[in-house]
């Protein structure tokens, strides 16, 4: 995910900028689908586990180990790409 910018809010937030995915969080897509009594597919769920587990793969030999994995934290393009 591309960092773009960051800023404190007048709470004192801080306020992460980053790409735009059209698609929002994996955490609301599974949401989404489970509302409309639907599953994903074996080949959607595996294209995706793949991408996290090269995206995992990547990080790890960077040295950068992620400390906050979850549905929340993987989003989605319009093309259905993980970021």
């Amino acid at each position: 995910m591309s960092y773009k910018d960051s800023f404190t809010d007048e709470k004192g937030n801080l306020c992460i900028v980053m790409v735009y995915c059209e698609l929002g969080d994996m955490h609301t897509k599974i949401k989404q689908m489970k509302e409309k009594g639907k599953n994903f597919t074996e080949p959607q769920i595996l294209d995706w586990l793949t991408q996290i587990a090269l995206a995992i793969y990547y990080l790890h030999n960077q040295k950068i180990l992620h400390r906050d994995l979850k549905t929340q934290n993987l989003f989605l393009k319009k093309d259905e790409r993980l970021k």
